[in-house]
């Protein structure tokens, strides 16, 4: 590919010339542009004389040279020209960006470029040989054998709209010009301007030229870059002073001048030559008349081969059984491998019908049923079918399909049909569908196993720490040392923790983990459970401080219980492996300009740290780290494990840092939106008692007798008056003999009558009876949203899970 600089040889016609050159008016914009963009990458065709070429000097000549010398000249702009010789590396070269313009292009050829004013306007011609047949349209050269230039505008008009031209693609007219004068063609198209070139250099009675009808003549400009608009505006201020006379100079100064010896001398030749070839020319004509015939002949019989052999190695080499029937059903082909399939000899089937075949008789009906309405519709016919062959005892599932297929004129000729087996297929999916069942029974009976065993455990165990929590409370106010009952109500505690991670564990799996964000002040949120810590932190000596950095209030949207969740879980591991020293809660919250906040929860703590090795397996579930000492082993070691989970959830991220003997550094980072702080006072949701006493009176109703004492005495600490059912039935005996119950705490998993039914129907008496609405609460060991949407849909007013605390229990009955 030769790169040519605009100062080659059209630079050096002298400097004297821009004295008298007419300049343009430029804008500022467009003065600025040029000094800034001194050099253009041009490209322009090698092989598209007089146009644009490589002279024998391999310097760039043609019009399109001049032209760029006179842009020169008024411009100050210096040109490098690299040389394409198609349509398609010219496209490719300006998709990759590597030109600023082309030099000399038929406006709208490429619509990625912006085209300046029309320097040249030349009609289509068509060239052919001398003494043939004059032919001026294009219906003319129907199935004629015609050299257009590869990727032209006429070419891409010739494919569209005369299909039955047999076009030959050329680099350029030159070589169009030479498969014509070689007889390779029968014509030629070309624009006159290059044409006149052409007829030069070959001779003028060899070729001849005519108009060609119909063709709008081609429009040449410059074809500019749409990143340099600019470029176009000073190449059309340049083109504009560019006088007409300049113009037809340009035209008329390419003219080829190799044959001037033969222009001399052509008459002279001719008045001798015509006697002599004259003979020669007539003995000679019906020869190549007939030697035309026989190459045509030949060529197309070849064609015709090579087509035929493609069909066949097609229709062969496929390893599907294959058919082709015609109209009346009778084999026209059929490939090997339906012939193996069979097990017939080719000679037993063609020109048969489908009768011949070793098939069932329901299916030769069924086939032949489809090849009618298939040849009848003219849609293709597909799908699977189970397939039976007398000589096979194993049925087998195919895809089959059956296709017509047309003649020369278009009209439907038969069909063509053939099936892959896909027995092994439908055997995978079945497997897949029955890994799927069991797979989809092992998750639910993985499921109710972990609710089974959270409602078994949570029940005893609500009655565990029940108990243990009312008997610290009595020894406190009698002022008894309690060392062992805290010991086991912690034990508890931690029993009960191992339970909901458990649970949070199977959530997750499951994917039903979910994230329900309110308006909360994180900074009262992150305070308060730091709180939490306090006692613990003091037992152990060591210190907790919690830092604020961005403000003193941070109103945002978030998960209030996953969030405690996290920072509870980062705060116990902290404690727990922190012997001397203390920990610090940095609190971090910047907002956006998009309505978030930035936030960035530190816990750093001066603990024992962890080694690298133990660093990349911490976050794995049930992964607890190898040290020494009695907290070692204690937990499930899911809690970090849960804990980026949660992150992830809330699209955050939880990052660890920390080196044995230095301590442990976690960093919580979330984006959240923000909340609009609340005017009014916000309400209070607590259930509250229509009655304004201060003892209730509460009926509770559980089928587990330790649970059932355990209400009473927890709600009679508290001061209430309590009435006792072991089932519904018993409960719905109570509500109907009183009617000034203030609460009910309904076990929702009873024997005889369960919870929920309870709820409806104590609803149902209210509203019979025109009874006081009471508040109706349910009490379960199930910890899932699911059973809190179930009671509220009941009609109860809220849900307490077991273990439930005293505290808890007074902050709905007040």
């Amino acid at each position: 590919m030769l790169c040519l600089l605009c100062t080659f040889v059209v630079a050096a016609q002298g400097a004297d010339e821009v004295k008298d050159a007419r300049r343009p008016f430029f804008s500022p914009d467009e003065k600025q542009w040029i000094r800034e963009h001194p050099v253009i990458r041009v490209l322009a065709f090698d092989a598209s004389a007089p146009m644009s070429f490589i002279d024998k000097k391999l310097n760039f000549s043609g019009i399109s040279a001049d032209l760029l010398t006179m842009v020169r000249i008024r411009t100050g702009l210096n040109f490098v020209v690299s040389d394409v010789s198609s349509f398609e590396a010219l496209s490719e070269k300006i998709a990759a960006g590597e030109a600023d313009m082309v030099a000399g292009i038929p406006t709208g050829h490429l619509p990625e470029l912006r085209y300046s004013r029309v320097w040249l306007t030349s009609k289509y011609v068509l060239l052919t040989r001398s003494k043939t047949p004059a032919v001026r349209t294009l219906d003319g050269l129907s199935d004629r054998f015609v050299a257009v230039r590869e990727g032209s505008l006429i070419a891409r008009y010739l494919a569209a709209q005369y299909p039955q031209i047999k076009m030959i693609g050329t680099r350029s007219l030159t070589e169009a010009v030479d498969m014509l004068s070689a007889g390779q063609v029968d014509a030629a198209i070309g624009i006159e301007a290059n044409t006149d070139y052409q007829i030069r250099r070959i001779g003028r009675d060899k070729i001849d030229i005519s108009s060609l009808q119909g063709v709008n003549p081609l429009h040449v400009a410059f074809g500019v870059s749409a990143a340099a608009p600019e470029l176009l505006s000073i190449l059309d201020k340049v083109l504009d002073t560019i006088p007409d006379n300049d113009y037809q100079r340009l035209g008329s100064g390419w003219r080829y001048e190799g044959g001037a010896f033969w222009q001399r001398w052509r008459q002279h030749l001719w008045q001798i030559g015509v006697p002599t070839t004259m003979v020669l020319i007539l003995s000679l004509l019906w020869g190549l008349s007939l030697r035309r015939q026989v190459k045509q002949r030949t060529r197309m019989q070849l064609r015709l081969k090579e087509q035929l052999t493609y069909m066949y190695n097609i229709m062969h080499a496929v390893p599907w059984p294959m058919v082709v029937r015609n109209l009346e059903g009778k084999m026209i082909d059929c490939n090997a491998r339906f012939l193996a399939e069979m097990k017939v000899a080719r000679g037993d089937v063609l020109g048969e019908t489908i009768d011949v075949l070793p098939l069932p008789e329901y299916l030769k009906r069924g086939f032949r049923h489809d090849y009618v309405n298939v040849i009848e519709t003219g849609r293709p016919q597909m799908g699977d079918r189970v397939l039976a062959l007398d000589h096979s005892t194993k049925p087998r599932t195919v895809f089959h399909w059956i296709i017509p297929f047309h003649d020369s004129d278009g009209a439907i000729g038969g069909v063509c049909g053939g099936w892959m087996d896909v027995t092994e297929r439908e055997e995978l999916v079945q497997q897949l569908n029955d890994a799927r069942d069991e797979a989809l029974a092992s998750s639910r009976a993985k499921s109710n196993f972990l609710s089974v065993m959270s409602h078994e455990i949570r029940t005893p165990l609500n009655a565990i720490l029940g108990i243990l929590e009312l008997q610290i409370k009595q020894n406190v106010k009698e002022h008894h040392s309690q060392p062992m009952l805290e010991v086991a109500h912690d034990a508890a505690k931690n029993l009960l923790t191992v339970v909901g991670d458990i649970l949070d564990i199977a959530r997750i799996e499951s994917g039903r983990m979910a994230i329900e964000p309110q308006k909360e002040d994180l900074i009262a949120l992150t305070r308060s459970v730091v709180l939490l810590f306090q006692e613990a932190t003091d037992q152990k000596q060591i210190s907790i401080d919690l830092r604020v950095i961005g403000g003193n209030t941070c109103l945002l949207k978030i998960d209030p219980c996953r969030y405690k969740q996290i920072l509870s879980n980062l705060l116990s591991n902290a404690i727990k492996f922190t012997h001397e020293g203390g920990i610090e809660v940095i609190l971090q919250h910047q907002p956006t300009s998009d309505g978030r906040v930035e936030v960035a929860l530190t816990v750093k703590d001066t603990g024992i740290g962890i080694t690298p090795e133990d660093q990349q397996r911490l976050f794995k579930p049930f992964t607890q780290l190898g040290m020494e000492g009695e907290n070692s082993r204690l937990g499930t070691g899911l809690g970090l494990f849960i804990c980026r989970t949660l992150c992830d959830l809330m699209k955050g991220t939880l990052s660890l840092t920390s080196a044995p003997g230095e301590g442990t550094t976690v960093v919580l980072q979330l984006c959240l939106p923000a909340a609009i702080a609340s005017v009014a006072k916000p309400l209070d949701k607590t259930p509250r008692s229509k009655s304004l006493t201060t003892v209730k009176r509460v009926l509770i109703v559980d089928d587990y007798p330790p649970n059932l004492m355990l209400l009473r005495h927890q709600l009679e600490f508290l001061g209430h008056r309590v009435s006792e059912a072991q089932n519904g039935e018993e409960a719905l005996t109570l509500w109907r003999m009183y009617d000034n119950f203030d609460y009910a705490l309904i076990d929702c998993n009873m024997p005889v009558m369960d919870g929920f039914t309870l709820a409806q129907r104590l609803r149902a008496e209210e509203r019979e009876n025109d009874r006081e609405r009471a508040t109706l609460l349910g009490f379960t060991a199930i910890a899932q949203e699911e059973v809190i949407e179930q009671c509220l849909a009941a009609g109860m007013d809220g849900c307490l899970f077991k273990p439930c605390s005293q505290e808890e229990i007074a902050k709905w009955i007040k």
